[in-house]
């Protein structure tokens, strides 16, 4: 199997997955930390509705998180090339990719989040850090692998 194949297998696995999850997991969700680093955005004590929980960061504008989120989404697959050897399989760079990108998609969901005042879902976390792998793939093989930014990033911080 040539490594474009297995990539865009770990990407449909990915989705796949992530879509299998939101299913499985009871609706309103919220991660147990975000529960333990959120305040209530309900000032009212005795309100017996459902409590939403909302991250308290900073709040930038949604043009800026979005502006920002772009940027690093297409600078990740330079990232990569930094910190791994031109020997290291596709699948792992793939991987290391994927990691980056979640790790993106969620702190930019969670930032949007916070903005608009919402609480935290597992679908909008998914879908982000998802989307940030599709682009950040389709960064890769349109812009950075045909121009010679690609071979420069593999060959400057680590050695084979």
């Amino acid at each position: 199997m040539n490594d474009q194949l297995v990539s865009m297998v770990v990407g449909f696995a990915v989705v796949v997955g992530l879509r299998l999850l939101d299913w499985v997991l009871p609706k309103g969700y919220i991660w147990v930390k975000v529960k333990e680093w959120s305040v209530k955005d309900d000032p009212d004590p005795d309100n017996k509705q459902e409590r939403r929980y909302v991250m308290t960061l900073f709040n930038p504008s949604d043009e800026l998180v979005a502006f920002l989120t772009l940027l690093v989404t297409v600078l990740l697959p330079v990232l990569v090339g930094l910190v791994t050897k031109v020997s290291t399989s596709s699948s792992v760079k793939a991987l290391l990719l994927a990691a980056l990108s979640a790790v993106t998609g969620v702190a930019s969901a969670l930032i949007q989040a916070n903005d608009a005042g919402k609480s935290v879902d597992l679908y909008p976390l998914a879908l982000s850090a998802v989307s940030v792998f599709v682009v950040a793939v389709a960064s890769h093989y349109g812009l950075w692998k045909p121009t010679p930014v690609s071979a420069t990033a593999q060959s400057m911080l680590v050695k084979d």
